[in-house]
């Protein structure tokens, strides 16, 4: 992620990332150690990154800038 972004409690957030090289069709998987929940994500070789962010809780939740939030894998 290449900015700090704010997810709001009980809301969903949609957010652009970028991959560090070149695949074909892919998913995302999220890593664990975030503080909202990430579901999986299928995209096509030409598709933008966009990751989901939910915030179930009551409490703002931050995401720092450059933070690794999932790890994409070509099918």
């Amino acid at each position: 992620m290449s900015k700090r972004t704010v997810v709001p409690p009980n809301s969903v957030v949609r957010v652009p990332c970028k991959l560090e090289g070149t695949l074909g069709a892919y998913y995302i998987e999220p890593v664990n150690n975030l503080q909202v929940l990430v579901p999986k994500v299928v995209r096509d070789a030409n598709e933008v990154p966009v990751v989901c962010f939910v915030n179930p809780t009551d409490q703002f939740k931050t995401i720092k800038k450059n933070v690794v939030v999932g790890n994409a894998y070509e099918f």
